[in-house]
């Protein structure tokens, strides 16, 4: 990983590693942007800003990947900055955009397809099991099983505490 900013986003754009969304391999910005030839960065952008979530940006940028997803072709997209990494919840953040861009570009997005008859999604396996998918298509859903994962994370910070060494 190319920088401190592609860590703190990564937990949340790995996700777009089970999709035909680039999440940046190939780009001086991986996991830090994603995108597609038929996003359009100003759009999503927009939409995104509209969940008003604390602790990060997101700017409409278009790039062409060298190597992995869509190499060589021009792609629309957004390019995630954290603004303030205490308030920054990074699988959040990649929910909401693949909430978005499903929602935009139903018939452009997918999941990748399991390697094999029987096995699991790639995006079930990122995202511990096939709620992820099963739910983001519907805007409710996808807004109740956000709440829960946050929920779920909470607890796990009073549950870790005094294990830390450090704040």
């Amino acid at each position: 990983m190319p920088t401190l900013d592609s860590v703190r986003v990564y937990a949340g754009t790995c996700l777009f590693e089970g999709t035909n969304v680039s999440e940046g391999r190939g780009t001086t910005r991986p996991f830090e942007w994603v995108g597609a030839p038929w996003v359009e960065g100003e759009r999503l952008a927009e939409r995104f800003g509209e969940y008003k979530l604390e602790g990060v940006h997101v700017h409409p940028v278009y790039m062409s990947p060298t190597f992995s997803k869509h190499a060589g072709e021009l792609c629309g997209g957004v390019r995630i900055f954290v603004t303030d990494s205490r308030k920054f919840r990074a699988v959040e953040t990649g929910l909401v955009l693949l909430h978005e861009l499903v929602s935009l570009y139903p018939e452009q997005f997918c999941w990748l397809e399991p390697p094999e008859p029987g096995s699991r999604y790639f995006i079930d396996l990122l995202a511990g099991g096939k709620e992820a998918r099963e739910t983001i298509h519907d805007r409710a859903e996808f807004i109740r099983l956000m709440d829960a994962w946050n929920v779920q994370a909470a607890e796990w910070k009073e549950r870790r505490k005094p294990f830390l060494l450090y704040e």
